[in-house]
């Protein structure tokens, strides 16, 4: 017996695990590869763009990455998930500051920072910190630096988020 068709237009599944495999590999150019190819065929859903801008900036594409990014947040906002759009922002913010697009990576950080007003402490609030930090180290204000650094590693601490400690160090 043959498996049904998909529903014309719907992103192809097959494609996103493979994409998400090689991306566990370290195999970047298939990763992009396979998640361009599904992207193609629908827009795909914000967890599945940032595994495509994860493929892009590992194979040297970052505008291609910031343009996924920019979709991933668009899309967990249309939805109210707070969180995937915080860190789509993060990301993006993050990702302007790596080509040096200070002025915008602030903006990023400003629209996060107000996302998570009200919000109580989360992962989201130590990632604000530490790209607060990297952005403020990289414009040469290290006492504001140091400070959102301190503040980064101090929730990860809390949080038991190795990574987030280990990037506010």
């Amino acid at each position: 017996m043959t498996p049904a068709p998909e529903a014309p237009g719907a992103p192809d599944a097959s494609l996103i695990e493979t994409g998400r495999a090689a991306l566990a590999r370290h195999e970047w150019r298939a990763a992009f590869e396979a998640l361009s190819q599904a992207d193609a065929k629908e827009r795909l859903d914000p967890e599945a763009l940032e595994l495509m801008a994860q493929a892009a900036w590992w194979t040297g594409q970052l505008p291609v990455a910031i343009e996924a990014r920019e979709r991933a947040f668009a899309a967990a906002t249309k939805v109210g998930d707070i969180e995937g759009a915080a860190i789509a922002g993060l990301n993006l913010a993050r990702d302007n500051l790596m080509r040096m697009a200070t002025d915008v990576s602030r903006a990023w950080l400003k629209r996060v920072e107000r996302m998570l007003e009200g919000v109580d402490e989360s992962p989201g609030h130590g990632w604000l910190a530490a790209v607060t930090a990297l952005r403020a180290a990289l414009i040469g204000d290290n006492e504001e630096s140091l400070a959102q650094a301190t503040r980064a590693y101090e929730i990860g601490k809390k949080l038991g988020l190795r990574d987030l400690e280990a990037m506010a160090l």
